[in-house]
């Protein structure tokens, strides 16, 4: 698979955002989503790759609309390069 390592980085860093506390489901993130990618290890995230069920661009931004949601209240996030993220994810599926 093109891109296991910077894919696997990618998916470490966003696995950070999971650690925050599941809220109401939005339009944006549907329930099976949420539930696939709560607590998704990163092996079982490359499996769901390999399948085609999610994208990395969709992942990435179910991580950032997380990110997002809860940062106002952990503040744990000091810089988001949104943009960058889907840069690099829309590459990875290109080369997917």
């Amino acid at each position: 698979m093109p891109a296991t390592r910077e894919r696997t980085a990618l998916a470490a860093f966003l696995l950070f955002a999971a650690a925050m506390p599941l809220a109401a489901q939005t339009a944006a993130q549907p329930a099976a989503m949420d539930h696939d990618l709560m607590e998704v290890t990163i092996p079982r995230l490359e499996a769901m790759y390999r399948a085609h069920k999610y994208t990395v661009t969709q992942v990435v931004n179910w991580y950032i609309a997380r990110i997002r949601r809860y940062n106002g209240v952990y503040g744990a996030i000091e810089n988001l390069d949104a943009r960058g993220a889907l840069a690099a994810a829309a590459r990875e599926d290109a080369e997917a």
